[in-house]
C-alpha cells in the first residue's frame, strides 16, 4: 500500500467512526427524550391523582366545617352544642356557692354569719 493512501484510510476510518458515534449519540438523545417523556407523564398522573385526593378530602371534610362554622356562629347549633356543658358549670359553681354558704367565717363568732363575706 503506498505511503499517500494511508492517511486516507485514516480520513475514511475516522469519519466512519464519527457517523458512528453521531448514531449512537442520536440513539442515546432519543432514549432520553423518551425518558423525559415517561417521567412527565408521570407527573401529569400524579397530579392528577392529588386532585382527587383533594376534592375527595374537602368533601368529607364539609359537614365538620358547616359544623364548627355554625357553633361560631352562635345559633342553634352552638346552644344544642354547648347547653349541656354550661349545665355542669352551673350545676357545678352551684354547688360550691352553696359549701362556701354553710361554711363557717373562722374570724366571727360561728353562729352570727349565714352567708360567707
Amino acid at each position: 500500500m503506498p505511503a499517500a493512501a494511508i492517511p486516507i484510510i485514516g480520513a475514511i476510518a475516522g469519519a466512519g467512526g464519527s457517523a458512528a458515534s453521531a448514531a449512537g449519540g442520536k440513539k442515546s438523545q432519543n432514549k432520553g427524550n423518551q425518558l423525559a417523556q415517561q417521567q412527565l407523564q408521570l407527573q401529569q398522573n400524579q397530579f392528577g391523582l392529588t386532585k382527587q385526593q383533594t376534592g375527595l378530602g374537602n368533601a368529607a371534610l364539609s359537614p365538620a366545617t358547616q359544623y364548627f362554622q355554625s357553633l361560631l356562629q352562635g345559633g342553634q347549633a352552638a346552644r344544642l352544642a354547648t347547653s349541656p356543658m354550661a349545665q355542669l358549670i352551673g350545676q357545678t359553681g352551684q354547688g360550691a356557692q352553696r359549701a362556701i354558704q354553710r361554711s363557717e367565717c373562722t374570724a366571727c363568732d360561728p353562729g352570727r354569719h349565714t352567708t360567707w363575706r
